[in-house]
């Protein structure tokens, strides 16, 4: 397995920064970027840092490209499970459906943590 990729190291840099609508330009081209192999699990932690904002479009737009990155065998942030089952728990509609998406990329070991609020959602 190689190192992190010059496209994954800009876009961990660009997120943050980026204005809500940019930020969901670049969440919205994450699963062509995850196809073509540019982008990979490095940039989990910054989507998953975002799926945690308290900007609704924010939070909307990095659960929503979560999905793409999340494989087995790729090594997830520690908070990733928390981050989902609160979006997954929360009143946004949009945001819970993102995050059961993203929920069912999950590996099952992680999964299994999230049953009681995919049940909830």
């Amino acid at each position: 397995m190689g190192g992190v990729s010059a496209s994954e190291k800009h876009f961990r840099k660009e997120v943050p920064l980026a204005d809500d609508e940019r930020l969901e330009q670049l969440c919205g081209d994450v699963p062509r970027r995850v196809r073509e192999g540019e982008l990979g699990g490095a940039v989990l932690d910054v989507l998953v840092k975002e799926a945690g904002s308290p900007t609704a479009r924010r939070r909307r737009a990095a659960l929503a490209a979560l999905s793409a990155v999340l494989r087995p065998g790729v090594a997830l942030p520690k908070q990733t499970t928390e981050v989902l089952r609160a979006a997954l728990l929360g009143e946004d509609r949009v945001a819970r459906q993102n995050a059961a998406q993203a929920a069912r990329a999950l590996p099952a070991a992680d999964l299994v943590a999230l049953v009681p609020a995919l049940e909830q959602a």
